[in-house]
Order: structure tokens, then sequence, then C-alpha cells
């Protein structure tokens, strides 16, 4: 196939997703108006919209009407387009989910486990939130901040720590969902990477830090949790 062929080829492919998925039953939409429709509602389209609205006129320009042979080739775009058209072809149809970049080697903990034991294992393996359960349900997240904050507090009181200390014993300072110094997100298991990443985004606009998104079957906090990502992970969470 030529490289006017490819690109007509993705063309044709991301429009047909497009009109399937955000067209008008009434009305004939072009290509252009599709994608301001669908920008709205697909992080990964509004992520490419200005190289799709760019594409769209390229195929205007490569297929016009007026040739001698209606809709015939008049142009051949150059191979870095047909790939790059191929790319954003393949994000749309396939996007990458957290499912895909998600770290899978999650440690957590019993209400009852030793805090020394847990944070030994953080240390050695740079794990900085680990869910915490009680009777199998999930009741809060030890992370760093979390355990800076019961150290401090035992400090404050005069209490020497000691490697029998529970989780237990730090319950109240088990970071939980709001806290605006180190919040946490259960998201659905296919959830688009660039949809995780305005979360993050979001929350620091909100003046909140998003530590961590927890990633389940459904976005349950009762459900196993298959993965995760922290805001040091923010570089895998986007797009070429």
């Amino acid at each position: 196939m030529t490289n006017a062929e490819q690109f007509l080829d993705h063309y044709s492919a991301i429009e047909r997703y497009l009109r399937r998925t955000y067209g008008s039953k009434n009305i004939h939409d072009t290509f252009l108006q599709l994608i301001t429709k669908a920008e709205i509602h697909h992080s990964v389209i509004a992520y490419y919209a200005n190289d799709l609205r760019e594409y769209g006129e390229l195929r205007n320009a490569i297929v016009h009407k007026y040739a001698p042979q209606e809709n015939s080739i008049i142009a051949e775009p150059h191979s870095f387009v047909v790939e790059r058209m191929a790319h954003i072809r393949k994000m749309i149809e396939d996007p990458l989910k957290i499912k895909d970049v998600m770290v899978k080697s999650i440690k957590v903990a019993d209400i009852n486990d030793s805090i020394y034991d847990v944070a030994i294992n953080m240390y050695k393996n740079i794990y900085t939130h680990v869910p915490v359960y009680e009777d199998k349900i999930f009741i809060g997240v030890l992370s760093e901040s979390s355990l800076l904050r019961w150290t401090g507090y035992q400090a404050k009181l005069g209490v020497a720590l000691s490697t029998t200390n529970k989780i237990s014993q730090m319950k109240k300072f088990l970071d939980v969902a709001g806290n605006k110094f180190n919040d946490f997100e259960f998201v659905p298991n296919n959830t688009l990477i660039l949809d995780v990443r305005d979360k993050f985004e979001k929350a620091l606009y909100e003046g909140r830090r998003l530590g961590v998104v927890f990633a389940t079957k459904t976005g349950k906090n009762t459900e196993y949790i298959e993965g995760l990502l922290t805001a040091w992970d923010l570089p895998k969470l986007k797009l070429k």
C-alpha cells in the first residue's frame, strides 16, 4: 500500500470509531465535528485532538472530489505522518489503561501486624503505601506520612517505640479517604491512564495530595487490589 492508502485506511478506521461512538443519528457529522463531540468524553481523543484536526485537513488535501476522477488521491503524505496516524489509531482503539502500567506487587497488612515489620518491608522494597485490613475489611492506608505522624505523636507523649507495637495502636493515624494531606482513590482496572493522570492533577488543583490510586475490578475498596500507582509513577501516565 502507498503512504496515501495507509493514511486513508487509518483515517477511515478512526472516523468509523468516532461516528459509531459519538455520531448523531440525525445529522451527518463531519470528521471535525465528531472530534469536538468526542474530546469532551474521551481523554485519549482529547489528547490527540489537535493532531486529528490537522490530519482531517490533510485527508481533504490528499483526496479531492474535484480531481479528474472523483475522490482520487492527489498527494502522498510523509511516512512520519502515516506512522503517527497509525499510532493514534492504536491508542484510540486500544488505549492504555491503568492495568497496563500499574505496580502489581502489592503488599497489604493486617491491623494486628507489627508496625516494625511492615515498616522494614516498606523500606526494603520502597513501598510508600500499604493497604490495611481488619477482619478482611479495608480500613485505611499505612503510608510514610501516617508513620511519621504516629511516630511524632508518640515522641510528643514521651512514649518509647517498640518492635512489638501493632498497627492497631496507630489505627487513628492511618490515611483515610478525604485526607487532603495524603489521600487515595480506588478505580476500575480498565481506567484510562490519562484519566488516572487527571485525578492526580485535579487533586493538586484542589489543594490536596493524592498519594496513591488503587485498581480493583470495578473500583470498589471491597474488592481484591490488583495494583496501584503513586504520584511517583506519573511519568508512566502519558502518551507519545
